[in-house]
């Protein structure tokens, strides 16, 4: 029977990583189904959906923990949960930028929240406006919105959030 697993694994970025990882779970006879990976400062961070029979997990896990100290990482493994059901729910880009300052994304996040929206990604990064080089905050990100929500009633309260805090919004289908 196969098992859909979850792990990440974090430590000091190096070259390697991903290939040592991904070749555990593929010697084992695991698959890598969706992942996400990262630079955060100087550290690397992985988080893999992958499949794979109950005796490759155990290997995996075990081969895993036997390369944790020699790649100075620090790994966890859980059973993925299941999906919910999303029937009549509608999923959204947004996007905004602009100076950067503490508490953007505990407004943006809490907004989402409060109208019971699901986060489905969110990228968050410093990037250097063009010519003068003034560091500008970017977030990024997809949302999945409940059957009846009122997007327009959304889309200006994430609108009024942002020019609060100076921030330009896109917001899309």
């Amino acid at each position: 029977m196969t098992t859909k697993m979850v792990m990440y694994a974090i430590g000091p970025d190096r070259p390697g990583l991903v290939s040592r990882l991904s070749a555990v779970v593929h010697n084992a006879g695991g698959n890598f189904e969706d992942s996400r990976m990262a630079t955060l400062a100087g550290d690397f961070a992985l988080l893999v959906l992958f499949s794979a029979d109950d005796t490759a997990i155990t290997q995996i896990q075990n081969d895993v923990k036997k390369i944790e100290s020699e790649l100075e990482i620090t790994t966890h493994f859980r059973k993925a949960s299941q999906k919910s059901d999303a029937g009549g729910t509608h999923e959204y880009s947004f996007e905004a930028t602009g100076h950067d300052r503490p508490g953007i994304v505990s407004r943006l996040s809490a907004v989402l929240s409060q109208n019971d929206v699901n986060v489905i990604s969110m990228d968050t990064s410093l990037v250097n406006m063009a010519f003068i080089g003034t560091p500008m905050f970017k977030i990024k990100g997809k949302v999945q919105t409940p059957k009846g929500t009122d997007i327009a009633s959304l889309r200006d309260t994430l609108e009024d959030v942002c020019e609060d805090m100076e921030l330009v919004l896109e917001f899309s289908l």
